[in-house]
């Protein structure tokens, strides 16, 4: 420490001896200013060097004083010399999830207290119904073309892996059941079957080495959550050869993300378009024409507020958000164990 003060001193010596230097050149008239230059240039060089080697030094004694500090922590039975070297990542990803921890809570608390004083200020219910009115009527006053673009937008959503729910509930909203399904069930096809080609075209590479690669094997933390799901895609590649439609019905159902489900099965051979397309349909449809229901059910409780409560559409809302929780999970759960158990028997 008393090194780096001494050489951030001598900096400032040197600075302040080279002024004085100019002073002493004005005073004496020296005018010529290459002799002013070579003055206080030999100056600076001279301190400069001392200081080089003081700042060259404390940085060998900071690296003994850090080497015999590890070599300590060894000889009393602590961790070895690469783990107490690896030490510093890990603690610079703890700071870094605990900093984005903290900026969370700290944003979630100024939303929160901003929505509180500004609660008076929110939309009534009133205005929010007027404002889904204009948009529906601006949609469907746009004829075929409306149709055209709230299908792009619609396969869009899908392509990226964004939520489709509210989309398919605005298509009932507007169109009606019948019109609302069809559309809604053109788009998410649409959309998946670009993802399918994208995959397949574009992205095989990278999807393979990404997904299909042999799980890793490790002991850090969050390592079980991703060797169990590496196990259950590389389990799905090798089923997929024998039991192509019943693995591509199995992971379409899994608890994975659309996105994913669309890519890894883009690259997956056995599965051709029309097998996509299919298990896709299988998937989607069920829960397309349950959104599109809700969409419909909405807009008519906003045209007759008196309209008695569809016990049924309650009771299939309730089934899907039950199977959107545990039904995935299981189903892969259980393919996966009776999977496991043929490969054990057969070994």
């Amino acid at each position: 420490m008393m090194q780096v003060v001494r050489a951030t001193f001598g900096i400032i010596l040197s600075l302040s001896t080279s002024s004085l230097l100019v002073q002493a050149a004005k005073h004496h008239n020296l005018h010529n200013p290459m002799a002013l230059k070579s003055l206080v240039k030999n100056n600076i060089n001279q301190r400069f060097k001392v200081d080089r080697r003081a700042i060259n030094f404390t940085a060998e004694t900071y690296s003994h004083h850090q080497e015999n500090f590890q070599v300590n922590q060894i000889e009393r039975g602590g961790a070895s010399r690469s783990s107490l070297q690896s030490k510093s990542p890990i603690d610079t990803q703890k700071y870094v999830t605990m900093t984005k921890v903290a900026l969370s809570t700290f944003i979630g608390i100024i939303l929160f207290q901003q929505i509180h004083q500004n609660r008076h200020k929110l939309p009534s219910k009133e205005e929010i119904q007027n404002f889904a009115f204009d948009i529906a009527t601006n949609i469907k006053g746009r004829g075929h073309i409306g149709i055209v673009y709230y299908v792009l937008g619609l396969a869009c959503f899908e392509i990226f892996g964004i939520s489709t729910c509210p989309v398919e509930i605005s298509g009932g909203f507007v169109y009606g059941i019948k019109k609302g399904f069809i559309i809604n069930l053109v788009g998410k096809l649409t959309g998946a079957m670009t993802a399918f080609v994208i995959g397949r075209i574009l992205l095989s590479s990278a999807i393979r080495s990404k997904f299909l690669s042999p799980p890793s094997v490790g002991t850090g933390k969050g390592t079980s959550e991703i060797s169990t799901s590496a196990q259950v895609i590389q389990l799905v590649q090798t089923s997929i050869t024998e039991e192509p439609f019943k693995t591509a019905l199995v992971l379409r159902f899994s608890m994975f993300p659309q996105l994913l489900k669309n890519l890894i099965l883009s690259v997956l051979e056995p599965v051709n378009w029309s097998l996509f397309l299919f298990v896709t349909s299988m998937q989607v449809t069920p829960f397309t024409l349950l959104f599109t229901c809700l969409g419909y059910d909405s807009a008519q409780r906003l045209l007759f507020p008196d309209l008695k409560t569809n016990y049924i559409l309650s009771g299939c809302f309730l089934v899907s958000t039950i199977y959107g929780i545990f039904g995935g999970t299981t189903i892969t759960a259980l393919w996966y164990h009776s999977k496991s158990k043929k490969l054990k028997a057969k070994k």
